[in-house]
């Protein structure tokens, strides 16, 4: 990786602001299941209402730093 392909990579949140962002987006309602989600993964067994659940929960943990998807210009 070149440092210019470096450089144009947002800064990523810090774990405060990753917060505020969840509660704010459960609050607005912008999370929500995706057709992929919904209709290509039922073996996974997960349902939006799990998720909804454990991201309102205060003591979930980020369990490590996230990777930068050079494809799609985000962290995952």
């Amino acid at each position: 990786m070149s440092s210019s392909e470096k450089d144009r990579r947002p800064a990523r949140l810090s774990e405060n602001a990753l917060r505020q962002l969840i509660r704010t987006a459960l609050s607005r309602g912008y999370i929500r299941e995706t057709p992929h989600a919904e209709f290509d993964h039922p073996e996974r067994n997960i349902s939006i209402e799990d998720v909804i659940y454990g991201l309102e929960r205060p003591d979930w943990i980020i369990v490590g730093d996230p990777d930068f998807d050079d494809e799609h210009e985000s962290y995952e």
